[in-house]
């Protein structure tokens, strides 16, 4: 088997005005086919009804009058998209488990912060003050009086009465912890709403890339902007093809072959010529 290991690109300026209106026809209606096979899998898994009648590759031959091979390709091409956008699928909820196990660990260990300070303001209530030492808190005993403490790892707060300890800290501290378990249990409810999106609903794909479509909003002021703007998405759309290749076709397929002898490339458009 032979290897290609370099490649010359042929300009569109090098060739007749006759042969780049023939290759852009052929990238139109090609794309054009792709995307109604792609669009047309995407209705039946969604609906369950098919809309064309008997196979695939039939339907888009006939809808498009192209020959086999570009039928083929297109009807391929729209398969490994489909493909790989369910391997993305399954990847994309790997990702948001983890995520979810994250959040729940933080969601469990705020909750145990907040029980073990809300005993400790239960305990002041009583007149009982007990402080938790595994977070940090201690009371010391000075010559001026009582210290209460909450030693961190690079610092350490101090207050000089039990009243300053428990309303300037201590209550500021539940309502934090209150507030931080919100934000989390947010973005639980939410990951749990993605999981479940990514599970039931059919992936699409917009053609020409979703940023640039939805630049139109934000770079065309006027109408000739515009215009401007969907000239190159049309192009994005259909820049290019893949024609899938065949072991029985000598260096290629039936739509290109390269000649080694005489070093030609050749191409037979959809019209054949």
């Amino acid at each position: 088997m032979k290897k290609c290991y370099f490649s010359n690109r042929i300009y569109k300026h090098t060739v007749s005005r006759d042969v780049n209106q023939e290759l852009s026809h052929s990238l139109q209606l090609y794309n054009q086919a792709m995307r109604a096979v792609y669009a047309w899998q995407t209705k039946h898994l969604r609906t369950g009804n098919k809309p064309y009648e008997g196979s695939l590759h039939l339907a888009i031959k006939k809808r498009f009058q192209l020959d086999d091979y570009y039928a083929n390709s297109a009807v391929q091409q729209a398969n490994a998209l489909r493909t790989s956008q369910k391997e993305l699928q399954v990847l994309y909820l790997k990702q948001v488990d983890v995520t979810l196990q994250s959040i729940q660990k933080k969601l469990k260990n705020e909750r145990s912060k907040l029980t073990t300070l809300r005993k400790m303001k239960q305990s002041i209530m009583a007149g009982k003050p007990k402080l938790h030492k595994r977070m940090g808190y201690q009371v010391h005993q000075t010559a001026s009086g009582t210290v209460y403490a909450h030693h961190r790892k690079n610092e350490t707060h101090i207050w000089f009465s039990l009243y300053l300890f428990e309303h300037r800290h201590l209550d500021k501290e539940i309502q934090r912890l209150k507030a931080r378990i919100g934000q989390l249990r947010h973005r639980l409810f939410r990951q749990e709403q993605k999981t479940e999106k990514l599970r039931r609903d059919i992936p699409s794909a917009l053609f020409g890339s979703r940023s640039f479509f939805r630049k139109q909003y934000t770079m065309c002021k006027d109408q000739k902007s515009h215009a401007a703007w969907r000239h190159a998405f049309r192009y994005k759309r259909n820049a290019k093809m893949t024609i899938s290749g065949r072991k029985d076709a000598k260096y290629g397929n039936f739509v290109f072959q390269y000649d080694a002898q005489s070093k030609t490339l050749h191409m037979r458009s959809i019209n054949g010529q």
